[in-house]
């Protein structure tokens, strides 16, 4: 996939350069970068390897959605609470769109419309 986060270095470098907004059930971390790329990190705490990738292709999707309106190149991690599990689509697509207006990454006056 063009634009994913793939080697454990650059993950790391997010996590201890980047900063962080932390909403109800999803966490951002975030760092200029050259280009825009992002990664979901989905832990064994969310249930077994089909919860874990259902999640994953879930929010691929609403990421998907929010990519073209971003202001700049940022490297992004996209990290679900132990909440998450129980979230519908819509929830997270509100949430990451709350997240990335107020890390900046996304104009705020942007209203996003789903089909």
């Amino acid at each position: 996939m063009k634009g994913t986060l793939r080697s454990q270095r650059d993950i790391r470098r997010v996590l201890s350069e980047g900063n962080r907004k932390r909403g109800k059930t999803l966490d951002i971390r975030y760092r200029r970068a050259e280009q825009v790329r992002m990664a979901i990190l989905v832990g064994r705490k969310h249930g077994n390897a089909v919860r874990r990738n259902r999640i994953k292709r879930r929010l691929r999707e609403v990421w998907r959605k929010k990519r073209p309106y971003l202001s700049g190149t940022w490297e992004v991690l996209i990290l679900p609470q132990r909440t998450a599990r129980n979230g519908s689509v819509s929830q997270w697509d509100e949430e990451l769109s709350d997240l990335l207006k107020s890390a900046g990454l996304m104009e705020r006056n942007m209203v996003l419309r789903s089909p």
